[in-house]
């Protein structure tokens, strides 16, 4: 073969894999939102949370973030879940926030209550807790009291 036809074919496959890695990437990062109920959560910062944040209970994914809105009267973000259908979170659960690694991204992590009740379709977290900024936490506790850091 010529030095051509082989450069051609190596193209054409870089140029596969490729549209095959998008296209995996696509459609693995869209949210789930099929086979599950909807849960409302408030938090004073949402911030990392995009449609397809996970929501976890125990290190496993139960549903993803579907929509995130801000509340112009209170001041707050509402977020809105999708829960799998066969999971049922008690009614006093806490839905809070956490970071997924020090690269910035988060998940939302629901402590189940020990309720009887559970939180109904349409229903929303009455306990939750916001975005923690780690620079800031790390940033006030190098420059607390001093402001020079030592």
């Amino acid at each position: 073969m010529s030095k051509q036809v082989v450069e051609m074919l190596v193209g054409a496959g870089m140029l596969l894999f490729g549209v095959a890695f998008v296209a995996l990437a696509f459609g693995a990062s869209g949210p789930d939102t099929d086979n599950g109920y909807r849960v409302v959560a408030v938090f004073n910062d949402a911030s990392g949370l995009v449609p397809g944040t996970e929501i976890r209970i125990a290190g496993i994914k139960i549903g993803s973030v579907v929509d995130k809105q801000f509340d112009a009267e209170a001041y707050e973000a509402v977020v809105t879940f999708v829960v799998d259908d066969h999971i049922k979170l008690p009614a006093d659960s806490e839905a809070l926030i956490e970071p997924d690694g020090l690269l910035g991204g988060n998940f939302v992590l629901v402590k189940p209550g020990s309720e009887r009740s559970y939180i109904p379709p349409g229903g929303q977290f009455t306990a939750t807790r916001g975005a923690i900024n780690v620079i800031d936490v790390i940033g006030r506790h190098i420059f607390d009291g001093t402001g020079d850091g030592t």
